[in-house]
């Protein structure tokens, strides 16, 4: 998990969005669904404190849902209600075939 959080990183171009993905991981039970119901909270746990720190959390959110690694859906919360995890692994080799994920990181992988 470590390594595939650090290409997490480094795709996100100086945007660290490991931690916020760390923090649905450990929301998630098996069926990978999570209800984004409390974002001051989840903010938080991602590590965010501040006036910022919701706006940050979501925009690391959507940065998560626009490299893939998460599927958003609306709901009564707004237009980020709910995330469905995808398998992060599944998810870098996929960027890896697209060229967005350099051989030296993903080698280690297998």
């Amino acid at each position: 998990m470590p390594l595939i959080l650090t290409i997490m990183d480094d795709l996100a171009n100086g945007q660290p969005v490991s931690m916020t993905y760390l923090d649905l991981w450990g929301r998630a039970f098996d069926e990978c669904f999570v209800t984004l119901s409390k974002p001051r909270e989840m903010a938080f746990h991602s590590g965010f404190t501040g006036q910022r720190a919701e706006r940050t959390w979501r925009g690391r959110i959507k940065l998560l849902a626009e490299l893939g690694f998460i599927e958003l859906q609306a709901g009564a919360s707004g237009p980020m209600s709910y995330a469905v995890i995808l398998n992060p692994y599944l998810v870098i080799r996929r960027l890896h075939e697209q060229k967005h994920v350099g051989s030296g990181r993903i080698n280690i992988t297998r």
